[in-house]
């Protein structure tokens, strides 16, 4: 046993949450809404200042909406963490890249009760069985990881057909019950 390697337990390695699916900290809800596994051109095109990803890997998209539900009377920024974990294990976050994605999630703004953003993050992943991985994502640095999967097929999605950059609508996903609904899918036959 393993918390990770059990297969019942939602939210691991072998049974992931689908993308949409909301999880939640104590101060803040956290959802995936689309990945682009493939994101390259996306992310060069955005800023002269991004690098051309290395030999055999290429950047991946991460969509992402956060609320903040804490009540501190000073507010709080948003410092949730998000890594691709590739097939075999290995941990990609992005930090050694550092470059700018479409529509780039802020990360600086000071947050009070009930306010969100939203925006989108890149990661540098190998091209190699890309859709093989999972995202960790983690609602802010004190909560604990969640993992979802990225590719069609994937036991968290629905059996419609799904396409490379996947998009969903979230019900709830409360953590102190220990429930949630998966989303919604439009069918698409690009998968």
């Amino acid at each position: 046993g393993d918390a990770e390697d059990a297969g019942g337990d939602e939210g691991t390695r072998k049974n992931p949450y689908a993308i949409g699916t909301k999880i939640s900290s104590e101060n803040w809800d956290t959802t995936i809404t689309n990945v682009t596994l493939d994101a390259t051109d996306e992310v060069l095109a955005e800023n002269e200042f991004n690098e051309t990803p290395d030999d055999g890997n290429q950047y991946m998209m991460i969509d992402v909406e956060m609320t903040y539900t804490g009540d501190e009377p000073d507010g709080e920024m948003p410092m949730a963490t998000f890594e691709y974990v590739s097939a075999g294990g290995n941990t990609f976050d992005g930090l050694d890249d550092m470059v700018v994605a479409p529509n780039a999630l802020d990360t600086l703004e000071n947050m009070y009760n009930g306010a969100s953003t939203s925006g989108s993050i890149a990661i540098q992943i190998p091209s190699e069985d890309a859709e093989a991985g999972v995202l960790a994502v983690n609602p802010d640095m004190f909560a604990d990881k969640g993992l979802f999967g990225i590719k069609c097929g994937d036991s968290s999605v629905s059996s419609s057909s799904l396409p490379t950059r996947l998009t969903g609508s979230v019900a709830d996903n409360s953590r102190s019950s220990g429930t949630h609904e998966q989303p919604a899918w439009s069918s698409r036959s690009d998968c």
